[in-house]
């Protein structure tokens, strides 16, 4: 009898000593759970963090902007207009609204992970990985082009610098679907596009050993949560925004014929990112803080300087492009940290993309 209540007691005994390991390790996993959690956080920009909670755009205005915001939108309908923007300050989504679809053959909003061609912000991105090479120590100012890629012969003279702040043009044929660093010439012919961007990206793969994409997500990727950005024109993903031609049916204004993206040698738009991370990148290439001296950054305003789709005035910079019937329209303040990024996919005539950043602006300026 005794051997038995014994027996009983290790059994209870064993079984508390179980349950309290139990409830410690559930603690600890809890515990270690949220240290991650706030550790991740802590490493990715406010505005990431902001951004990674929003997947519909057409969230809640503040108040302060709530009526404004409303009659706008109210007239954008009228207007038919089809696209997306977005308003930021301080890291806070302050208001943000979708029109239309981002593929007539599906029922596809605008959301903040719809991607789109980004066109020549792709070469802003670009203009900040070389200044990020320089800091690093990777290249110099005055290196030649040729000491880096010694087959490419159109412009002996052609410098790192000259890369960085756009001051050179170069010219590849059209119907070279293959070209390399000998492709090249200076002189434009009638069978030959413009190829900057990707000479840029080829002295860039040849000092990183990495191809284009790698380099991009290794200098942005992680740093910024670019989960939405890729260098592929046909990946067919289902939030892929497609462009369209303007036409109208019974009067309205309606995305009917899709703009073709053209195949060439090298197509001058290859760079897609979502909404959300045009954002992220966009805060960050235009911060000063960014370029961490002023000598980079005094490169970078040269580079601003130089383009013609960029307005740059102090602390404001506007960006106007588009690509394959895809719009992009940016504009940034970063004294005050506000942004006003509008997005579309069909020429917009009543409502332009850059008459509505001026009228988001005037919104934006209540406080």
């Amino acid at each position: 009898m005794q051997i038995k209540r014994k027996r009983a007691r290790v059994c209870v005994y064993i079984l508390l000593i179980v349950l309290i390991l139990g409830i410690f390790f559930l603690v600890y996993r809890q515990s270690r759970a949220k240290t991650i959690v706030s550790n991740s956080n802590n490493n990715r920009s406010s505005l990431a963090v902001a951004l990674s909670k929003q997947t519909n755009l057409d969230m809640q205005t503040q108040s302060l902007y709530s009526e404004k915001i409303n009659t706008l939108n109210k007239n954008l309908i009228k207007d038919h207009f089809i696209g997306a923007y977005v308003g930021v300050r301080n890291n806070d989504i302050l208001f943000s609204h979708g029109f239309g679809g981002i593929n007539a053959a599906n029922s596809n909003n605008f959301r903040f992970d719809s991607r789109l061609y980004v066109g020549n912000f792709q070469d802003v991105l670009d203009t900040t990985m070389l200044i990020a090479l320089y800091n690093q120590n990777k290249v110099k100012l005055s290196e030649k082009v040729t000491d880096i890629l010694p087959e490419f012969s159109a412009d002996s003279s052609l410098t790192i610098y000259d890369l960085i702040v756009s001051n050179f043009s170069v010219y590849v044929n059209k119907n070279n679907l293959t070209p390399t660093a000998k492709s090249f010439s200076k002189g434009k012919h009638s069978s030959s596009i413009q190829a900057n961007r990707l000479l840029r990206e080829i002295v860039m793969e040849k000092v990183m050993h990495q191809n284009y994409e790698k380099i991009i997500m290794n200098l942005f990727g992680t740093k910024l949560d670019l989960y939405n950005t890729s260098v592929n024109s046909h990946d067919g993903f289902a939030n892929n925004l497609v462009g369209y031609h303007y036409s109208e049916k019974e009067g309205i204004p309606t995305q009917q014929k899709a703009v073709q993206e053209s195949v060439t040698a090298y197509s001058e738009n290859r760079l897609k990112m979502s909404v959300a991370d045009v954002l992220k990148a966009g805060q960050y290439v235009f911060k000063k803080s960014t370029y961490k001296s002023n000598k980079s950054y005094g490169l970078f305003k040269t580079y601003l300087n130089n383009t013609d789709n960029l307005k740059s005035d102090n602390s404001i910079v506007k960006l106007s492009t588009s690509s394959f019937g895809e719009y992009l329209n940016f504009y940034t303040n970063t004294k005050t940290n506000e942004m006003i990024l509008v997005v579309s996919n069909f020429p917009n005539r009543k409502t332009s993309n850059k008459m509505l950043v001026n009228k988001l602006h005037n919104i934006l300026k209540m406080k």
